[in-house]
């Protein structure tokens, strides 16, 4: 390079401008203009470079995740064909050396191009290895009809039902509100991360519907809910109104909506059911856990079905009523969705159930919620990293109502 300097300084010696100056010769501009363009050209290809190489990482990380998915669902079949725990537990653990030495490969042959978070190379290995176990789980849902296991330290939610379910919660909102789980899909909740630890969270639920399915739903017949008439002459929501014949209604159904005779259409301001249904925590099943409060955890189901079925708890209207133990005139009874809590890690007190290791509702008189506001039927289970619930909608043997099909197309 220098060589071709002193060329270029002996065919073209420095000029000088009109006001004496010294300018550069004009081939030893285009060659420094030669210059400048290789660079950029040399920069342009590393960028493009990379960029390749980060789409072959993604391809390659592709490639072995569905492999890693395949190894998990022959390790399933083979649990089911021969019901062998050892056996699938050895396939599942050469899944898992097999995916972390091709990623460890990947990342050694495309250091600075492999997608990864602001964490460790092994934390980012261990959360797609986490998806792709919880992918697996969800085929394994589809597949068998097998509930998944919840982990130590986690609670389960897994919608057994026919419908999306999407949860809320006046309590967590940050965390827990607006969750939406796919038929036959399952949501996996750190206790300690995603929970109030210490503090009470409280989860109600409601079927996602079309707009087909809402037409089938009639919620407008809703009759009995509704009040006669609306808003001067309230009456109390009581557990009949959820009973036959408003079973299809109360499960798909808005029950504040629908008990104040505001279940307008689709493109109304507040259908009761369907794409645009207000999912404002005053209805649903609703459950409730207080993790690690000391070292216990409290959980418990709560309907306020009362004595039923046309005797609800006390009005804290009414006079010498607790207000402790009372409810207010447009307290919903808390149900649509059948619901089961297993808590696995030991059996729980829960008050005049006694030892319990899995507490259900599946109808709305169920004998396991609290019917009235301090019933004792709170479980009060042992803390602990080895604790864990799993929490099923639509159990075995408990689906949701059937909509007439005569109502329902394809959306």
């Amino acid at each position: 390079m220098m060589a071709l300097l002193e060329r270029q300084r002996i065919r073209e010696p420095m000029k000088r401008n009109r006001s004496g100056e010294a300018t550069r010769p004009a081939g030893t501009m285009k060659w420094m203009a030669w210059v400048v363009a290789g660079v950029l050209f040399s920069i342009s290809s590393l960028a493009y470079s990379e960029s390749w190489s980060s789409q072959r990482c993604e391809a390659k990380i592709n490639r072995m995740t569905g492999r890693h998915v395949k190894c998990l669902l022959d390790a399933e079949a083979v649990l089911s064909k021969q019901g062998h725990l050892a056996k699938y537990e050895k396939r599942v653990a050469q899944c898992e050396a097999r995916y972390s030495a091709d990623y460890a490969r990947a990342l050694a042959k495309w250091p600075e191009a492999c997608p990864r978070l602001d964490d460790s190379t092994m934390a980012m290995q261990l959360q797609v290895g986490s998806h792709v176990d919880s992918f697996a789980g969800h085929l394994r849902s589809l597949i068998s009809d097998t509930a998944p296991t919840p982990q130590a330290g986690e609670v389960t939610l897994y919608n057994r039902c026919d419908v999306p379910l999407k949860f809320m919660s006046p309590s967590n909102p940050a965390t827990l509100n607006g969750i939406v789980i796919p038929a036959k899909g399952h949501k996996d909740l750190s206790i300690t991360g995603d929970l109030n630890v210490g503090n009470n969270n409280t989860i109600h639920v409601a079927p996602q519907t079309t707009a087909s399915q809402c037409e089938a739903a009639q919620c407008p017949g809703w009759a009995d809910i509704q009040y006669q008439p609306f808003p001067d002459n309230q009456a109390q929501r009581a557990g009949f109104m959820w009973e036959a014949p408003n079973e299809v209604q109360a499960a798909y159904c808005q029950a504040t909506n629908a008990g104040a005779k505001q279940c307008s259409g689709e493109g109304g301001a507040t259908p009761c059911c369907g794409p645009k249904m207000n999912f404002d925590s005053t209805f649903g099943t609703l459950w409730e856990i207080t993790p690690f409060s000391g070292d216990q955890d409290f959980v418990n189901l709560s309907t306020n079905f009362g004595s039923g079925p046309h005797a609800p708890p006390t009005l804290c209207s009414a006079q010498g009523a607790d207000p402790d133990d009372c409810v207010a005139m447009n307290a919903n009874v808390f149900f649509n969705v059948p619901v089961k809590i297993e808590m696995h890690g030991g059996a729980c007190s829960c008050g005049s159930l006694s030892s319990q290791s899995s507490i259900q509702c599946l109808k709305a008189s169920c004998s396991d919620a609290y019917q009235h506001p301090t019933d004792p039927k709170q479980c009060v289970c042992s803390s602990g990293g080895e604790r864990a619930y799993l929490v099923t909608y639509c159990p075995q043997g408990s689906p949701l109502p059937e909509l007439s099909s005569a109502f329902i197309d394809l959306d």
